[in-house]
């Protein structure tokens, strides 16, 4: 999903500066979890997300790239020891990645992919709390919320507002989420 969104990514990149290479940087990040991951997949979740972590950390390039990897690295730090994942596991996970990825940046900014993977992650949290333990529902409230929260970077960051364009680096992350969303229902005979 995001290979096939990266050129708008690179053309809507405005901030923090306008190089036309998120898209791009988080294509590198994330290609060598699809193009060396066959033989890695274990029936473990928490080893399969070591694994994916661990290979986007050391693939991670630029700014988009490395919030991506660290948001990984919080997932994976979530998912220690644990064989399967649950929607409330889940959801902790998102929590987690957020913090590690706000936690790489020395000056976070409000209205880029940090601010959409708070939003994600506390509506993932009250999900849960409201008693939400299907997948296919939970990814689909969380991807609506993660539409809401990207056309909203627009009026945040006073040069996405100038360029009347969204954060480039958000747009990936729900393209992520949007991708998690096809698989799952794919999984789930389209439910």
């Amino acid at each position: 999903n995001l290979i096939a969104h990266q050129k708008t990514l690179d053309e809507i990149n405005v901030f923090p500066v306008p190089d036309g290479d998120t898209g791009t940087n988080m294509v590198f990040t994330l290609m060598p979890i699809i193009t060396e991951f066959d033989n890695k997949v274990s029936e473990r979740a928490d080893v399969t997300m070591r694994n994916i972590a661990n290979t986007a950390l050391e693939s991670a390039r630029g700014n988009s790239g490395t919030i991506i990897a660290q948001f990984y690295y919080g997932l994976n730090k979530s998912f220690r020891g644990l064989e399967t994942i649950d929607v409330k596991q889940f959801s902790n996970g998102l929590m987690h990645g957020y913090e590690s990825a706000i936690e790489s940046l020395t000056k976070p900014e409000e209205g880029t992919i940090i601010t959409v993977m708070r939003d994600v992650a506390t509506y993932a949290n009250n999900l849960t709390n409201d008693g939400c333990d299907d997948y296919v529902i939970f990814v689909k409230q969380l991807f609506k919320e993660a539409e809401r929260s990207l056309k909203a970077t627009k009026t945040i960051l006073k040069i996405l507002k100038k360029s009347d364009v969204v954060d480039s680096g958000a747009l990936g992350f729900v393209l992520l989420i949007q991708g998690v969303l096809n698989v799952v229902e794919r999984g789930h005979g389209g439910r």
